[in-house]
């Protein structure tokens, strides 16, 4: 297998398959409870209640080349990299949502959610809008930086020698058991947040659906007893990574530089943010919103329609565009099937396949998207960007013989 790292291997492609502003993320929902049903003649009242994980690193393209190829040797001037969309963030929270909807006419349906959030773990940075100096010898960024942390745990905080506040060393050993052992019910209660969703669905006519929606439109705070604010010194500096002529020589020793400059660098930003004096302080964090809006069309009535999905999100003052196509079929009562195509960072090699099964009361179904259609000669995805996958159950009762599913693809 050959790697950028390799020698009379250009990494121009590479770097050139960079955005201005790109991101890492990963979203995970576990759903707990969930329930539906209708109440007088046109509402609906649904409720879920789920567990939710999201991370997200977003990195300017500068960086990237930065640690692919490195600063130019001999620049007095060095590399300035603005970090305007540089950041890293996690957070996992509990979430209750209660929902109500109202069919306004046989063609228009407008509907909300409320949400009440329960915040339990969450780290936040923020650049101060600062820049990176890339020297030959030496990196520094111009600005301080601040890190956001909070646990659903207030003893978890301790103040240190020099004033600031650091967490326990029970907790860093073993943060999963100290949870276990200190986190009791009013734990929930010491993070809050709301949120809402509002949508529409329009129906012009039996063979045409419109549809709008935005979710996540909230936010969380984090109790000062529980969060902590920490500042980084402005004159920080990363040094470099110690090589010997063996591992610069040795093929899988160039592939571990990259690692070993991206753990130093990590240590760095941690021992900063220990060295300097922290203390305890609520913040505020905002929910990712996402818009969609969508539109499907019944070839066949009952039976095939074809839908168009756009949805937008923003991640470190960047705004995300996905747009889906989709081919829904509706061969019989018990079973569906969706399959769709999306156009995503610039790129079609998408594909998406969904099924649902619905055996009496029991309906079961299985979406997955973003699967890559391009691979190299080691059957590596090299165009992959993101993947999706979801599923689940649900018992229905009391269900109409009209078909009022909506296609699947509506539900991401």
């Amino acid at each position: 297998m050959t790697t950028i790292f390799d020698s009379g291997v250009s990494k121009t492609p590479l770097i050139n398959a960079f955005k201005p502003a790109n991101i890492i993320f990963s979203n995970i929902s576990l759903g707990i409870i969930d329930f539906g049903f209708r109440f007088g003649k046109d509402f609906y009242f649904t409720y879920d209640l789920s567990l939710k994980e999201n991370i997200s690193f977003g990195f300017p393209k500068e960086f990237a080349q930065l640690l692919i190829e490195g600063n130019a040797p001999g620049t007095s001037d060095g590399m300035v990299i603005p970090l305007k969309h540089f950041g890293f963030r996690e957070e996992a929270y509990l979430e209750h949502a209660f929902g109500l909807s109202k069919e306004i006419s046989p063609e228009l349906t407008i509907g909300g959610r409320l949400k009440i959030i329960h915040g339990l773990f969450n780290i936040t940075t923020n650049t101060n809008n600062s820049s990176l100096q890339a020297y030959d010898s030496s990196w520094y960024y111009n600005k301080p930086m601040y890190a956001y942390a909070s646990v659903p745990v207030a003893g978890a905080w301790v103040k240190d020698m020099s004033g600031g506040v650091s967490l326990t060393q029970e907790f860093e050993d073993n943060p999963e058991k100290y949870l276990q052992d200190h986190l009791t019910a009013g734990s929930l209660f010491k993070n809050m947040g709301l949120g809402m969703d509002l949508g529409m669905d329009y129906r012009p006519s039996d063979l045409w659906s419109l549809s709008a929606s935005i979710v996540d439109l909230g936010f969380i705070h984090w109790n000062n007893t529980t969060s902590a604010r920490m500042t980084t010194r402005q004159d920080s500096a990363f040094k470099g990574v110690y090589l010997t002529p063996e591992i610069v020589d040795d093929a899988r020793g160039r592939a571990l530089i990259a690692r070993a400059t991206l753990d130093t660098l990590r240590d760095l930003l941690l021992n900063q943010f220990q060295k300097n004096s922290g203390e305890l302080q609520g913040y505020t964090t905002f929910l990712t919103w996402k818009f969609y809006a969508g539109a499907s069309y019944f070839l066949w009535p009952e039976k095939l329609s074809i839908g168009l999905l756009s949805r937008t999100e923003m991640y470190y003052k960047h705004v995300y565009e996905r747009i889906t196509v989709s081919a829904n079929f509706f061969p019989a009562r018990f079973w569906s099937a969706t399959a769709s195509y999306t156009f995503l960072n610039n790129t079609f090699s998408n594909m998406g396949i969904g099924m649902n099964f619905k055996l009496g009361p029991l309906n079961l179904y299985l979406i997955g998207d973003y699967w890559p259609l391009v691979y190299g000669k080691q059957f590596i995805p090299y165009q992959l960007r993101m993947i999706n996958a979801q599923l689940g159950m649900n018992l229905l009762f009391g269900c109409g013989k009209r078909i009022k599913d909506r296609p699947m693809i509506s539900a991401y």
